[in-house]
């Protein structure tokens, strides 16, 4: 989820994006996504430094294969944090398209209450940022 660029007194919106490569995660290493984000600058011989950017957030996106639960489960399955917590749920997919997951087990060396907060983010699919970047210097 891109977040805007400043330069000057210019804020300009993300204007594309497109996936360029992907790893997928296989439980022993985390996947890696590579995303293009293309932001319109209408005056580029103007444009000055520093220019700041950001990223608000990450997602993992549904894949249209699985159900909601196959899609978790395919997440628990590669997720190496998943595997070294020992993670196991059970999960029913619900009419709305949605999915109700609880925590069945996890390793005896970490606390319930963690591992239920790793169970809870790898099935929101969502990691918050915010990360911010500064571009100091542009080659014309």
């Amino acid at each position: 989820m891109p977040g805007h660029l400043f330069y000057g007194s210019y804020e300009i919106y993300p204007d594309e994006f497109e996936f360029t490569t992907e790893t997928l995660a296989d439980g022993k290493n985390f996947g890696e996504r590579c995303e293009l984000v293309r932001y319109r600058i209408d005056d580029i011989e103007n444009i000055t430094t520093p220019l700041q950017f950001s990223i608000i957030g990450m997602r993992a996106m549904p894949r249209e294969m699985y159900s909601p639960c196959e899609e978790l489960q395919q997440r628990l399955d590669t997720s190496p944090k998943a595997q070294s917590y020992g993670l196991k749920a059970s999960c029913q997919d619900n009419a709305d398209g949605s999915r109700s997951v609880t925590l069945l087990e996890n390793n005896k060396s970490i606390a319930a209450e963690e591992a239920q907060k790793v169970l809870d983010s790898i099935d929101s699919a969502k990691v918050e940022g915010v990360w911010e970047f500064t571009i100091t210097s542009i080659e014309k």
